[in-house]
């Protein structure tokens, strides 16, 4: 996999929250690709797979808010207003699941600036066919392709 771990460290350090994300990145290696009915993986070409959790409750959600930059940032006597504000903001299901393909994008416009710097090409792709058995309760948002 081209520069993954350089990836995911890029969007665990430029994402607005060291919490639990609602989203997952995947590298897909040769059996992954093969299963995307591509025939010939080229061994330069490399795959992220980007996930959204089906799953993502309340609880991942305030991790996800006591760890962001913006808590961090504020004074403490903000906190509880914040964090009561954003759970109400956020509790209806239509609010959420916007909330989360928000967050989404944003890890995906991170690795897409990082991939530029490090002089590798990322395409964002939708493939009709995707690897069904990797993770339980999460639905594929996209894929991206890497390469040099």
């Amino acid at each position: 996999m081209i520069h993954f771990n350089i990836l995911i460290e890029q969007v665990r350090s430029y994402s607005p929250s060291y919490g639990v994300p609602p989203y997952h990145l995947k590298a897909l290696f040769t059996d992954d690709m093969r299963t995307l009915s591509i025939q010939h993986p080229d061994p330069h070409v490399s795959y992220i797979g980007v996930y959204i959790w089906e799953s993502y409750n309340k609880e991942d959600l305030l991790h996800y808010l006591k760890h962001s930059k913006e808590y961090f940032q504020m004074p403490e006597y903000c906190r509880p207003e914040f964090i009561k504000f954003q759970l109400k903001r956020l509790s209806n299901d239509s609010e959420l699941n916007e909330w989360k393909v928000n967050q989404t994008a944003i890890a995906i416009g991170i690795i897409m600036g990082s991939c530029k710097k490090m002089g590798l090409k990322a395409t964002v792709i939708d493939m009709q066919d995707e690897p069904t058995t990797y993770l339980p309760n999460t639905s594929i948002y996209c894929f991206i392709k890497v390469h040099k």
